[in-house]
């Protein structure tokens, strides 16, 4: 019975994994018909994730490293029919509450300075992360437009903090960002890859994926987040308290978008710049839509996002794409997706008013 259990799971996650491929390769289908339509190789987009794969794979891992960790935190509230908007904002605060630490640590022992300003981090992303749960708990505020409205308020306190006083001297005042931070507090590079911002961070998001999906499917807890995703009364009446459910998603999530921050300063960066982090934490909406949630699957998607970010770049160097062309091949893609996730919703109602619908003869 319990071998009978596993392999029902195994097949499930194949059927998943299946699933998610079968969407990305529509996805580039897609998009290679429009290229073919507008004029430009129409294998372009294959050529440019092989290329990214195969002859750029630090540029790939590089950007697969914060999708995958946005992904996640994003797939975790999904699992409780929660929705956290708000991973740029808590990024963005994990971000600068890193540089300000890093310049108050920089003479520790890099082996305990790191870990602690990731964690200093993490729980400042979680605590910005309450404010929208406590809304949804006490006042049952809509958390997709507070969390929304919350990456703004992010993004003025940060802007206000590396243009004032946290703005560096010398040429850094044009480039309006913060001082670099310690050296020694950099995260070590994965040399194999060559002359690439790839960097030890991929090992810490795996880390993370592996503790989310030990929370999901080996806790009390990820059960009792399963449940409230998928009916939130069932789960009032079955003694499950819903607000410390959503208080546990919202703060878990905020954590993630929080250490995501700092892995991209410690890591890539070295710096707080003016508003440098484009939207990765709203790609990782697609990357859990794509993933069913998963968080295995989260690492999947997220090293094609990476693969296609990277390749974006080859595809305006080799094809001489352009780079409004290209976000146009990134938007197809995620019309794509939020099809297939509309779908599911839609079909299951469709269905349901159908049968409601009496038949002619029975009115007649």
């Amino acid at each position: 019975m319990w071998q009978n259990k596993r392999i029902r799971r195994l097949k499930g996650s194949l059927k998943a994994i299946g699933r998610q491929l079968l969407l990305i390769l529509l996805a580039m289908v897609v998009c290679s018909l429009f290229l073919l339509c507008t004029g430009y190789d129409p294998y372009i987009v294959f050529k440019a994730i092989g290329k990214a794969i195969a002859s750029d794979m630090g540029g790939t891992v590089r950007w697969a490293t914060p999708y995958i960790m946005t992904g996640l935190a994003v797939a975790l509230t999904f699992k409780a029919n929660i929705f956290n908007m708000g991973v740029d904002g808590q990024l963005y605060l994990g971000s600068i509450a890193s540089v300000w630490l890093a310049t108050r640590v920089a003479d520790w022992p890099s082996a305990v300075a790191i870990p602690f300003i990731i964690v200093f981090a993490m729980i400042v992303g979680g605590l910005y992360a309450v404010i929208p749960a406590l809304l949804k708990i006490r006042l049952n505020c809509d958390e997709v437009v507070t969390t929304l409205l919350l990456n703004y308020v992010a993004y003025f306190f940060t802007d206000y903090l590396v243009l004032g006083p946290m703005l560096g001297g010398g040429s850094l005042v044009a480039a309006q960002s913060t001082e670099y931070i310690a050296e020694n507090l950099w995260l070590p590079k994965l040399t194999w890859f060559g002359d690439s911002n790839a960097n030890i961070s991929m090992f810490i998001a795996l880390g993370f994926v592996f503790a989310v999906a030990f929370l999901l499917y080996r806790t009390k807890y990820g059960y009792e987040i399963k449940i409230c995703g998928s009916n939130m009364e069932f789960a009032r009446y079955g003694g499950i308290s819903a607000a410390k459910t959503i208080m546990l998603v919202m703060v878990l999530s905020g954590m993630l978008g929080g250490a995501t921050g700092a892995m991209e300063i410690l890591g890539v960066h070295h710096r707080f710049s003016y508003r440098y982090s484009t939207d990765v934490g709203m790609d990782g909406v697609v990357i859990a839509l794509l993933a069913g949630n998963n968080p295995f699957g989260v690492v999947l998607t997220g090293f094609f996002y990476g693969a296609l970010k990277n390749g974006a770049s080859i595809m305006q160097r080799i094809a001489d794409v352009p780079s409004s062309l290209v976000d146009i091949v990134r938007g197809s893609i995620v019309l794509i997706i939020t099809a297939n996730f509309s779908l599911k919703k839609l079909l299951p109602r469709l269905k349901k008013r159908t049968a409601a619908k009496p038949k002619e003869s029975e009115v007649a």
